[in-house]
């Protein structure tokens, strides 16, 4: 069973999300939650496995922005789609750059429900996903960087060589490294200096 969570401050909105997942969905196992602002559904993302956040953006006691900003913070994998009246290009950007999968102008038709790709979303089979996000051709250093700068929290595997290693990030700081097999070379002594190694 996959769970979805619906956040708007519109009942019409929800009534009509629901509505329409159980005439267009009926046997695609999907669990529909309800919240009317984000502090609800923060509640609801600690409480349930959400497999995906549909969030509309202007909400009260706490707005679309913030809820995607606790999102990306304590639960970056689930994947989010944004409904909004407020479709300028600059809240488009914003929200990609929050890394949003999907944005979806209101008022919205059955016609653009009916074209999400619900099967995509949730992803391939799990052997599939754990080949995904491979990178070559960049150092680890730089790649590092680059997830310091972003804020992101993530365990990478490297491997080079045929040898392996994992590395644990949290909000952008090297947290851990478990060397396996991979041996450490000089470079990476120096970038993981005061890293306890597991």
């Amino acid at each position: 069973m996959k769970n979805i969570l619906v956040v708007d401050d519109e009942e019409a909105i929800l009534v009509t999300l629901v509505e329409w997942f159980a005439s267009a969905h009926p046997h695609d196992n999907y669990n529909i939650l309800v919240a009317d602002n984000g502090i609800e559904a923060i509640k609801s993302l600690s409480a349930y496995k959400i497999d995906l956040l549909i969030t509309d953006l202007n909400m009260p006691k706490m707005d679309g922005f913030e809820l995607l900003a606790h999102v990306n913070n304590d639960y970056p994998i689930v994947p989010v789609i944004v409904m909004s009246a407020f479709d300028t290009p600059d809240i488009k950007n914003k929200v990609k750059n929050l890394g949003v999968l999907l944005f979806i102008s209101k008022p919205f038709s059955t016609d653009d429900l009916d074209a999400i790709d619900f099967k995509k979303i949730f992803g391939k089979p799990a052997q599939e996903k754990k080949d995904r996000g491979h990178i070559n051709g960049i150092t680890l250093q730089s790649f590092l960087q680059l997830i310091n700068i972003e804020g992101k929290t993530c365990t990478l595997t490297i491997t080079a060589k045929g040898k392996s290693g994992l590395i644990f990030v949290d909000k952008g700081d090297l947290m851990n490294a478990k060397p396996g097999h991979l041996m450490v070379t000089k470079p990476l002594k120096r970038l993981f200096r005061g890293v306890t190694m597991a």
